[in-house]
């Protein structure tokens, strides 16, 4: 993995720990760590490769003993294997529901923002295409993210279309 494209991962996982203290992050952050298993040599070797230079650019990553993950996750059981096993403290999972819930809930808070939810979005060709850029990553005309209802989008009010602003920062 490239440096830059680590370092915007290593960031989306620590802008969710900022948040989730703000946000009930009880109810959707977990912060569990990862822990991960190769047998073959070649899956060894590209673990190993990846725990050290992850390490050299400061990310919590260390090989550890089958022992040690075994009392990290008591329901693991290892068979005798020559397998390697890394454990990555900083990493979690987010359960998306309750997540979403928090968010529009917080969004809404703000009387210059409405939460549009199963509705056809405007017509403002800026939004619509970066709107489809971030919902399929391609930005190509073929997908109308408009017409999908399960999208949510959050809509400033304004007067004017000229002076709506539509960002979103995760």
């Amino acid at each position: 993995m490239p440096r830059p494209y680590h370092d915007l991962n290593h960031a989306g996982i620590r802008a969710w720990a900022d948040l989730a203290p703000d946000l009930g992050g009880a109810a959707w952050y977990r912060p569990v760590g990862n822990i991960e298993l190769a047998i073959s040599d070649t899956g060894r070797a590209e673990l190993e490769a990846r725990v050290c230079r992850l390490t050299e650019w400061g990310y919590p990553a260390r090989l550890i003993g089958t022992a040690e993950a075994s009392e990290l996750e008591p329901a693991l059981r290892f068979a005798p294997s020559r397998g390697t096993v890394a454990w990555f403290p900083g990493e979690g999972y987010v359960l998306t529901e309750p997540l979403i819930a928090r968010l529009v809930a917080h969004i809404t808070t703000y009387p210059a923002y409405r939460v549009l939810m199963g509705t056809p979005l405007p017509r403002a060709p800026n939004f619509a295409v970066s709107l489809r850029r971030a919902l399929n990553g391609t930005g190509r005309s073929g997908r109308h993210s408009r017409d999908n209802p399960g999208c949510i989008a959050l809509q400033k009010i304004a007067a004017d279309t000229r002076d709506w602003d539509w960002h979103a920062d995760f």
